[in-house]
């Protein structure tokens, strides 16, 4: 039984930071996308 519990809570945790690390990259996607040096930082990796 706490096995089923520990797995669902790790299910949900890992949906969460995978939830938060999406919006943080839409974030940081859409900040370059609206900066005046988007063109500039948009060729660099990551």
């Amino acid at each position: 039984m706490n096995v089923a519990v520990i797995s669902i809570h790790h299910a949900q945790s890992v949906r969460y930071d995978t939830y938060r690390n999406w919006m943080e990259w839409n974030i940081s996607w859409a900040s370059v996308t609206l900066s005046p040096r988007a063109p500039l930082l948009s060729k660099t990796p990551g």
